[in-house]
């Protein structure tokens, strides 16, 4: 956050010292993030052509699982939410908040604000992350016929291309004074996805009848 007061009349011509002295400047953050707790609660319906199932997450079975694949929580039907601190999920990502960013990066367009690309010392606590969980839905694992209600794979994942971050001006004393504040954070994305099968008897018939015929005609080639 920066602090600054106008060096020079705004009807000045030109401005040798620099349009904007910066009087103040300081670093702030929130204690104990990683502890913050996040909530998913999530729901799958299907048209009525293709099946009953449909559903929040209370009616299923679900996996938590890492960028790895690796599995790291689970949560059975009517137990409770998906309730996962922050702090794993970051670590479910293979983000480390200390380290410094992966991606290219420039604070704000505002040249007035601080650029912190080349330092050594930004992190990603500094220029935010970006998280996206995917959560993959799927009925198909029973052997002989699709479940009556799917289960789920929540997985956590990081956007290195992407930043987390908000900056904003604000004037006082008739433009004399701003406060040029830059927010950075963890911003998650949350995608659905997944692959639902049903019993149909009709299905079946046609291809029973299908493979019937296929037989036939083989058996008729090969008489030839």
């Amino acid at each position: 956050e920066l602090k600054q007061r106008r060096a020079c009349s705004q009807r000045a011509a030109s401005c040798e010292t620099g349009l904007w002295h910066t009087i103040e400047e300081r670093d702030s953050y929130p204690a104990g993030v990683e502890d913050f707790n996040v909530t998913f609660d999530h729901a799958i319906y299907l048209p009525e052509g293709v099946g009953f199932y449909k559903g929040s997450s209370w009616d299923m079975d679900g996996v938590f699982h890492d960028h790895l694949g690796r599995q790291f929580g689970e949560v059975k039907a009517g137990s409770h939410k998906d309730v996962i601190p922050l702090g794993r999920l970051i670590e479910a990502a293979g983000v480390d908040l200390g380290a410094r960013p992966t991606h290219p990066h420039s604070f704000s367009p505002d040249s007035s604000l601080p650029q912190h690309t080349a330092s050594e010392n930004v992190t990603n606590r500094d220029t935010g992350v970006v998280l996206v969980v995917v959560i993959d839905y799927t009925n198909t694992y029973q052997r002989v016929s699709p479940a009556r209600m799917p289960r789920y794979t929540l997985s956590v994942f990081q956007l290195s291309s992407h930043q987390a971050t908000v900056d904003a001006a604000d004037y006082h004393d008739n433009g004399e004074v701003r406060m040029l504040r830059h927010r950075a954070g963890v911003r998650i994305v949350a995608y659905q996805q997944g692959r639902v099968g049903y019993w149909s008897v009709k299905e079946l018939l046609l291809n029973i009848a299908s493979g019937l015929v296929i037989m036939k005609t083989a058996k008729m080639v090969v008489d030839l």
